[in-house]
């Protein structure tokens, strides 16, 4: 009996020990590449199920071109492989259930030589994808169809427009909107930074990250947003480079020129940026200011001259394969001269009109030099490191010389203002990742920042040529802000669900020192504050056509260096302007829900509450006006965004744009208390016409509805611009004519009616200009160029008004 039953356990064992097969998986994994052996990122990859193709799962392979799918089961299944110009690749199930450990090793897919017949597979292919932390636009066959350089790829991505004069990015719902290149923020001024975006041909890169709330990880202030642009790495020795140069020209002309040239040799890489900016820009100011019994019209006549030099070196040396040092130096000057003419008439009920003319000349000198040394750790198992030491010098020296004349009489009366500004930023920063197979990734890092401004102002008679008598002579400020930051991110994946969970912790601060006339100190503003500022991200995948994501953050926002200046000057007759040394840090808090279907057409809801806002405000004593900068109270924000882009033939492409907003305002002014708010919209197309030889047609139109800011109503406005290019140089060159405001409609238009201050306001400017713009890359396409890296003290010099 005893025979018969060990003789059963052994029978069982065998039966048992013969099921357990490769049927028994969890985990799939493997590389993209192509037959060359080079890595495919931003592969599209479905997983089916056998039996119904019922799709479980889709993913994407990172830059590496990895990829993994990982479910409680895996069982007769198969996985689909897409990718632009290649032809669809299957892995069966058979292949599946036997992989080692459900490792599928290198997938090499072959290109497809008949793309003319796969014009419905590209229509298909993800542009637009959701990440736990960001939107992903794919930069395939389709985007290049679309752009021409990196800021092409940009003007597609949702809630991104380009201002009028194609001088800023801006981003819906948001105060501002940072670069980075490579996960390495670009510190340059808004002209050069959008001159460098378009000497980035479309070809140099892989993908564009739109982050409208950013994690924990990076150190954004407010309410702002950031965008990524991934660049494909080529390991080529050799040279390249670009040359732009563009031309508008109405009554007055402006220009930029620019070359961007990067050298790799093995090793070693070095990039340079050089560029040269250069215009007169004039405004037309028209007021009506309504002062109790009297009424003061103005109207100003302004040029603003710019001749702005720039340079950037950034250099790596690859110790290993693992390791790279790198460092940084940047020089951007700004030689500008402010003129203005303003003419002012005081109509009083009681007595005579009295006139007056001031004329205001201002040049200003500005330097920027930033310095750093960085280090970057690599390995496959998911481990980086990055260390940044920053060094930052900035100084200003701006002259203001307003000279008044009244009522006809020829006398020279007026002052001159000089203000003599110094920044030193260091900062030390360093961060480290580490992510594992099962999609769990954590990150932490730290920052040490110390900030001094050391501010003059002297004030001299124009008429006797000596400082001022009477009132303040001189006047300093000194102030310092110390700030140590950590942070910690956790994020996992879950099949269709994803999560992402982070704290940031900001201890500062911060003292000011002003000394006037009296040498008596005024401790101004003297504080030290914890902040914690907490990431919160969830994403769902039900199916390959519908991605939702729901975000919150926190973050604080110091005030500009500038604006805590208690400074005075005087800018007309009538008009001053005052800095304000006791502003209290802004407070944002950000939630948003966003949406994309069919992988191309987004919609995002997003609501915004902040505390203590910032905003400049104008306020009157007699018939004086005065402005400055002060904490307005709270803001509730709802912005609603919809981005559809339509192709409507072959050889026309349509992006259209729509944006709904509604700010209410509540706190106390020096009017009142103000609470109120307005809905307002904004609508946008972009129209790209392939033409015959080379040509090419952009039409790009805005509207903006009336909208309100605090106590100002601005009325509506829009613009309508064209341009028509050709490439040349064998597509290695690109010329382009252009006009924009063909129709006149840019233009601001401001009404106030609040408390004590009514006026109207109308601004005008040379928007209607005739543009040039010629393109030239050169070179070995396949180089190595430098990655950006994100200069640790990069919040602070943006503060300091770079």
């Amino acid at each position: 009996m005893k025979l018969i039953f060990c003789l059963f356990v052994i029978l069982f064992s065998i039966k048992g020990f013969s099921q357990q097969s490769p049927l028994v998986i969890n985990q799939v994994s493997g590389y993209i590449t192509d037959d060359k052996q080079t890595s495919l990122p931003n592969t599209t990859l479905r997983l089916y199920n056998n039996v119904n193709d019922v799709l479980l799962a889709s993913t994407t392979s990172d830059d590496k071109g990895y990829f993994e799918f990982k479910l409680k089961a895996l069982n007769n299944c198969y996985i689909l492989i897409t990718y632009t110009g290649f032809k669809t690749f299957k892995i069966s199930w058979e292949k599946i259930r036997y992989a080692t450990d459900g490792k599928l090793g290198t997938i090499r897919l072959s290109a497809d030589e008949n793309l003319l017949k796969q014009v419905v597979i590209k229509a298909r292919q993800a542009i637009v994808q959701q990440q736990t932390d960001r939107t992903v636009i794919v930069v395939n066959d389709q985007v290049k169809k679309l752009a021409e350089n990196a800021l092409d790829v940009i003007r597609l991505a949702p809630g991104i427009t380009l201002s009028d004069n194609e001088d800023a990015l801006q981003m819906s719902g948001k105060e501002k909107v940072e670069v980075m290149i490579n996960n390495r923020v670009l510190k340059l001024s808004s002209r050069d930074l959008l001159k460098l975006l378009k000497s980035m041909p479309v070809n140099s890169v892989s993908q564009l990250e739109v982050i409208n709330n950013p994690s924990a990880r990076y150190e954004v202030s407010g309410n702002k947003g950031m965008l990524n642009i991934k660049t494909r790495q080529n390991t080529e020795k050799g040279i390249t480079g670009n040359i732009d140069l563009s031309h508008s020209q109405a009554r007055h002309n402006m220009g930029d020129m620019a070359s961007n040239l990067n050298y790799g040799s093995g090793k070693f890489a070095i990039s340079t940026y050089l560029a040269y900016h250069y215009g007169n820009y004039p405004t037309q100011t028209l007021t009506n200011r309504y002062l109790g019994s009297a009424v003061l019209q103005q109207s100003i006549e302004s040029v603003d001259q710019w001749r702005d030099p720039a340079i950037r070196i950034t250099a790596e040396y690859y110790l290993n394969s693992q390791q790279v040092l790198g460092g940084i130096f940047s020089h951007e000057e700004s030689h500008n001269i402010a003129s203005a003419t303003t003419s002012s008439v005081l109509e009083q009920t009681s007595l005579s009109d009295s006139s007056y003319q001031t004329n205001a000349y201002g040049p200003n000198t500005s330097r920027w030099n930033t310095y750093n040394l960085n280090y970057r750790f690599a390995d496959a198992k998911g481990t980086e490191i990055n260390i940044d030491l920053d060094r930052s010098l900035y100084n200003k020296n701006d002259e203001n010389n307003i000279v008044n004349n009244t009522s006809g009489i020829n006398t020279l009366s007026g002052n001159r203002y000089e203000t003599l500004t110094a920044i030193t930023i260091n900062t030390f920063k360093g961060d480290y990742s580490h992510q594992w197979k099962n999609k769990l990734k954590a990150e932490a890092g730290f920052k040490i920042s110390g900030v001094s401004t050391d501010n003059y102002l002297a004030i001299s008679d124009l008429t006797n040529n000596h400082t001022q008598a009477g009132g303040s002579q001189t006047n300093s400020f000194l102030y310092t802000e110390y700030v140590n930051a950590a942070y910690f991110n956790l994020s996992r994946n879950y099949g269709k669900w994803g999560l992402q969970i982070g704290l940031r912790a900001e201890h500062s601060k911060t003292q000011g020192i002003t000394t006037g006339v009296t040498d008596h100190p005024l401790l101004k503003p003297d504080s030290a504050y914890l902040s914690l500022l907490p990431a919160v991200y969830l994403t769902y995948l039900p199916s390959a056509s519908h991605a939702f994501r729901l975000s919150f953050n926190e973050r604080i926002k110091r005030p500009n260096y500038s604006a805590l200046q208690p400074f005075n000057y005087q800018l007309d007759a009538f008009t001053y302007q005052t800095g304000n040394p006791a502003l209290r840090v802004q407070k944002n808090s950000n939630v948003e829900l966003s949406y994309t279907y069919d992988d191309r057409i987004t919609f995002t809801a997003a609501y915004t509450h902040t505390t203590d806002l910032f905003n400049p405000i104008i306020y009157t004593r007699g018939n004086s006006i005065y402005h400055t900068t002060i904490n307005s109270g709270t803001m509730d924000g709802w912005n609603f965004n919809l981005n559809y882009p339509v192709k409507i033939t072959k050889w026309w492409n349509m992006l259209n744009k729509l944006n709904g907003f509604y700010n209410h305002f509540n706190g106390q002014l020096y009017q009142g208390i103000l609470n109120a708010g307005k809905w307002s919209y904004a609508l946008s197309t972009s129209q790209r016409i392939t033409l015959a030889h080379q040509y090419s047609l952009l039409i790009n139109a805005r509207y903006n509805s009336p909208f309100q800011n605090l106590i100002d109503y601005q009325q509506s406005n829009a613009n309508v611009s064209a341009s028509i290019g050709r490439k040349i140089l064998k597509e290695q060159g690109s010329f382009r004519v252009g006009i924009s405001d063909i129709f006149s409609m840019q233009k601001t238009n401001t009404l106030v009616n609040f408390g004590d201050l009514n006026y109207t306001q109308n601004k005008t400017w040379e928007s209607r200009r005739l543009s040039l713009s010629f393109t030239w890359r050169f070179g070995n396409k396949k180089v190595k160029e430098t990655q950006d890296r994100p200069t640790g003290s990069r919040d602070e010099k943006m503060r300091g008004g770079s």
